[in-house]
């Protein structure tokens, strides 16, 4: 995610002294956004494998303070 930041950054900054053409920016932008759907796509993943561990467990109540 960083790398693609700093490379958008970069590219904008190049289309700004008019180096690069608007298509290579919007492909930046792309692959930043792709970067970011794949992070946050990571994360739920994890979190969803967490939950599968403590249900196979038995613990998955209790991992969650929850008391009968």
């Amino acid at each position: 995610r960083l790398a693609a930041e700093r490379q958008v950054k970069s590219v904008e900054a190049a289309y700004k002294n008019g180096t690069v053409t608007f298509d290579l920016l919007l492909d930046a932008q792309r692959r930043q956004a792709d970067a970011e759907s794949a992070y946050y796509r990571a994360l739920a993943d994890y979190n969803r494998a967490i939950a599968q561990v403590h249900y196979r467990k038995g613990s998955l109540l209790e991992y969650n303070n929850v008391l009968l």
